[in-house]
């Protein structure tokens, strides 16, 4: 499910929360159940935006580079055994 909210939003809305306004106005003026805001707490925690947007290229980059080396290991090993697999792309 794709977030209605940008990281930029939630990270405004935590902000709002640590400057003592009530956890119950931000959630209703957002439309989100109170678990939903502690969850984002516990995920973005005292981050600010540019190091959530760090955190996330860092992420891509790691998926990135797994996917080049386990594809790449892969081809590899079916090469060296001289199996033909036909495989779809995803």
């Amino acid at each position: 499910m794709k977030n209605r909210f940008t990281e930029e939003q939630i990270i405004k809305a935590l902000k709002e929360h640590e400057g003592d306004r009530p956890t119950t106005d931000i959630v209703r003026e957002l439309g989100i159940a109170e678990q939903t805001f502690y969850n984002w707490k516990r995920k973005y925690g005292d981050m600010n935006v540019s190091e959530v947007k760090r955190r996330n290229y860092s992420e891509r980059k790691r998926k990135a580079y797994k996917e080049y080396f386990y594809l790449g290991n892969r081809n590899a090993w079916y090469q060296n055994t001289n199996i033909l697999i036909i495989a779809s792309v995803h």
